[in-house]
């Protein structure tokens, strides 16, 4: 049986910034049984460049998904 998703995709915003900070934090792989990384670690130039300044750099495309008006996962890329 396949259950339906009732979600919606949308172009990146520059109010969806907060939002990637918090994903690129999420996405940092923890071993299991390990500690995760301490918040602090986005503001390290190899982790922030990732976030940091976005829409600025030509080539700076993401999307966002979004349930009931929030969102709820995104990817990006930076050119």
């Amino acid at each position: 049986m396949i259950n339906s998703v009732d979600f919606h995709i949308r172009s990146l915003e520059q109010r969806d910034i907060p939002f990637l900070w918090e994903m690129l934090y999420q996405s940092m792989f923890v071993p299991e049984g390990q500690k995760p990384f301490p918040r602090t670690i986005i503001n390290e130039p190899f982790i922030s460049k990732y976030v940091d300044g976005w829409g600025e750099q030509n080539g700076d495309i993401g999307l966002i998904a979004e349930k009931d008006n929030h969102p709820i996962g995104a990817i990006w890329l930076r050119g």
